[in-house]
C-alpha cells in the first residue's frame, strides 16, 4: 500500500540553474509519470533519458555535458536523482549575415544587419539564436519587406574548441507598398471610410501602418467588425487592402440608476445616433437628474479631413446646480474643434456663450452673459484601460472673456488638472492627483459660480461636502475663489479577487486672497467593476471641528 506522503520525484544536481531548469523541462513528460507507473513505462523512459537531456544541454550551449543517473524506490514510488557535469559551454566565434534579393542595396536595411541580436563572444543559446531571427524578420516586415525569407540559418559547431559559427542569408523578397484600399459599399461614404483607414496608395507597407488603419476604423463607434485582408503579389508591385466591414448598430440607448454621496440618488438617460448620415455625422443626447445637479446636454458631431484625429463638437446645454452656498442655472450654446498631435496628446480650441441664472446665499438673484473663447492640451497615456498599473493625465484649459465683446465682465482663467498612476512593489499602487486654477479678472463677485473655483467632495477633499471649500464671507457663507489648489495622495492594495483597500490623504483650498488649506484622510475600499472601479470612501475632515466622518461613493475610470 503507498504511503500518502510518497511522490514520484526527480532531483537535479550540478550545473547552473538555467541549465537544470532547462533538463527538467525537458524531462516533463518523465515527470507527469504515476509514482506506481508499469517497469516498462520506466524503462522506456530510461531509453531516452540520454537524447532529452543532451538536448537540453546542447541549446543552452554544453556540448560536452556528462552525468551520472540513479534509480531507486522509496515507498514503493519511483525516484530518479541526475548529478550534471556541464563541462565548458560553447561561445560563438563568428556570424556571418547577408542580405539577398532586391533589398541587398537598400541603404536603410544597414541598421537591419547591425542590429542583430548576437554577436561574436556571446554564449551559445538555441533560444537567443532564434529569437535574434525572428526579431530581423520583423524588422524586415516593418521596412516594408513582407515576403522575406531566411534562405540559409545556419550553425555549424566545434565542439573540440567549444566554438559556433553562424550563417545567416535571408532573402529580402520585393518591397511591398500600399496599393488600393477595397471599400465595400456600407451606410458611410466610401471616402470617409477611406479617410478613417489613414491608409496612403504608394507608401511602403508595414504591419505597424496595417494596425493603426484596425485602430482607426474601430476608434470610432462606426462599426461592430473589421477585417483589413492584403494582397501580396508575387512580383514587386502594389498590395491593395480587401475590407470587411460590419456596421454598429445606428442608435445606442443607456439609462441607469444611481448614487454618490455629491449628488445623492440619481437617474441618468443617454441617446447616440452613431452616423446621421453618409458623411459619419453623430449625435448624442445625455441627461442627468438629481435633487441638487441636473444636467442636459445635446452634441452633434461632425468628423473633418482627418475623421480618426480631428473633429468639431457642437455643444448645447443645460447644468443646475445646488449646494449650501449657491443656486445656479446655466444654459451653454458652443463650438469644439478638436485635433490630435498623435496617440497621446491632443489639443482644442472652442467658442461657447453661457447665460446664468444664480443666487448666492444671502444675497439678490444675479444673472450674466459670458462669450468664452478657450483652448487647452490634453495628455492621456496608460498601460491598461481595465486597470491600470502606470499611466498618466493630464488636463489644461485656458479661458477668456472680454466685457467688450457680449460679455457683462472680463477675465482670464487657467485650469490644469494632473493624475498619476505609479506601481510600487508587484500589487500596491500610488496614485496622485493634483489641481490648479487662477484667474485673472477685474471683480470677483461678477463672477457666475460655473467659472469660481470650489472644491469639496468624491473627486475632491474627502470629508467635505461638494463645493464647500472656498473663500468666505463675513456671515460664513461659502463665496468660491479665483484660485485653487488641490493634492490628493492614495494607496491601494488589493484584497482578494477584484476588492481593494485603500488610505489616502487630501488636501485643497480655493480662495481668492489668502489660502486656508483644508484636509481630509481616510480609508476606502474598490471593487473593479466592468464600468470601472466602483469606490466607497469612509473620510475624516482634519479643519472642520463641527464634522465627523463623511462618506463617499463614486465609480468611474482609474484616470
Amino acid at each position: 500500500m503507498l504511503s500518502l506522503c510518497a511522490r514520484a520525484e526527480i532531483s537535479i544536481h550540478g550545473g547552473s540553474d538555467a541549465l537544470k531548469a532547462n533538463v527538467r523541462a525537458h524531462l516533463d513528460s518523465l515527470a507527469r509519470e504515476a509514482c506506481d507507473a508499469p517497469t516498462w513505462r520506466l524503462e522506456r523512459a530510461s531509453a531516452q533519458l540520454p537524447q532529452q537531456i543532451e538536448a537540453a544541454a546542447q541549446a543552452l550551449g554544453y556540448y560536452q555535458l556528462n552525468y551520472e543517473r540513479e534509480w531507486r524506490t522509496d515507498n514503493n514510488c519511483w525516484q530518479l536523482s541526475l548529478d550534471l557535469q556541464p563541462g565548458p559551454r560553447v561561445y560563438i566565434e563568428d556570424i556571418q549575415f547577408q542580405l539577398l534579393g532586391p533589398g541587398r542595396s537598400d541603404a536603410s536595411l544597414l541598421d537591419v544587419q547591425q542590429g542583430l541580436e548576437l554577436s561574436v563572444g556571446q554564449p551559445l543559446n538555441h533560444g537567443d539564436y532564434e529569437d535574434a531571427k525572428r526579431a530581423v524578420q520583423k524588422q524586415m516586415q516593418n521596412r516594408g519587406y513582407w515576403q522575406s525569407r531566411w534562405q540559409q540559418s545556419r550553425m555549424q559547431i566545434s565542439p573540440s574548441d567549444n566554438q559556433a559559427y553562424l550563417l545567416l542569408q535571408l532573402d529580402t523578397g520585393p518591397k511591398s507598398y500600399f496599393g488600393q484600399l477595397l471599400v465595400p459599399q456600407t451606410a458611410l461614404d466610401t471616402s470617409l471610410v477611406s479617410r478613417l483607414a489613414g491608409i496612403e496608395p504608394g507608401t511602403v507597407f508595414t504591419k505597424e501602418k496595417l494596425d493603426l488603419a484596425y485602430e482607426r476604423l474601430q476608434s470610432k463607434n462606426y462599426f461592430s467588425s473589421v477585417l483589413l485582408q492584403p494582397s501580396f503579389e508575387q512580383d514587386e508591385g502594389d498590395t491593395d487592402i480587401a475590407m470587411q466591414l460590419a456596421m454598429a448598430s445606428k442608435y445606442q440607448l443607456s439609462t441607469g440608476l444611481g448614487y454618490s454621496s455629491d449628488q445623492g440618488p440619481r437617474v441618468s438617460f443617454r441617446l447616440d445616433d452613431h452616423y446621421v448620415n453618409r458623411a459619419g455625422h453623430s449625435w448624442a443626447f445625455h441627461s442627468l437628474w438629481s435633487e441638487d445637479l441636473s444636467e442636459v446636454k445635446f452634441n452633434y458631431r461632425i468628423p473633418l479631413t482627418d475623421p480618426a484625429e480631428q473633429w468639431l463638437d457642437n455643444q448645447l446645454g443645460y447644468l443646475r446646480e445646488q449646494t449650501d452656498s449657491y443656486l445656479s442655472r446655466t444654459y451653454t450654446a458652443g463650438s469644439r474643434y478638436v485635433s490630435k498631435l498623435n496617440e497621446q496628446w491632443n489639443w482644442f480650441a472652442a467658442l461657447s456663450f453661457q447665460r446664468d441664472l444664480y443666487q448666492v446665499q444671502g444675497q439678490q438673484d444675479e444673472n450674466s452673459k459670458l462669450l468664452i473663447p478657450s483652448g487647452g492640451l490634453n495628455y492621456l497615456w496608460l498601460d491598461n484601460p481595465s486597470f491600470t498599473r502606470l499611466g498618466l493625465r493630464v488636463e489644461t484649459e485656458l479661458l477668456t472673456s472680454s466685457d467688450r465683446f457680449f460679455s457683462d465682465t472680463q477675465f482670464v482663467q487657467f485650469r490644469a488638472y494632473a493624475k498619476s498612476i505609479v506601481p510600487l512593489g508587484s500589487k500596491l499602487r500610488l496614485i496622485n492627483r493634483g489641481q490648479f486654477g487662477t484667474t485673472a479678472l477685474r471683480e470677483f463677485f461678477q463672477l457666475p459660480p460655473s467659472i469660481r473655483f470650489f472644491t469639496g467632495g468624491d473627486n475632491s477633499v474627502r470629508g467635505y461636502d461638494y463645493n464647500s471649500i472656498g473663500e468666505e464671507d463675513e456671515n460664513g457663507v461659502v463665496q468660491g475663489g479665483s484660485h485653487l489648489l488641490v493634492g490628493s495622495v492614495e494607496l491601494d492594495h488589493p484584497i482578494k479577487g477584484p476588492w481593494y483597500a485603500a488610505a489616502f490623504f487630501d488636501v485643497g483650498t480655493a480662495f481668492d486672497s489668502e489660502a486656508d488649506f483644508s484636509r481630509g484622510t481616510g480609508l476606502g475600499l474598490r471593487w473593479r467593476s466592468p464600468i470601472g472601479p466602483l469606490r466607497f470612501d469612509l473620510a475624516k475632515p482634519l479643519d472642520d471641528p463641527d464634522s465627523d466622518y463623511a462618506i463617499h461613493f463614486s465609480v468611474g475610470v482609474d484616470l
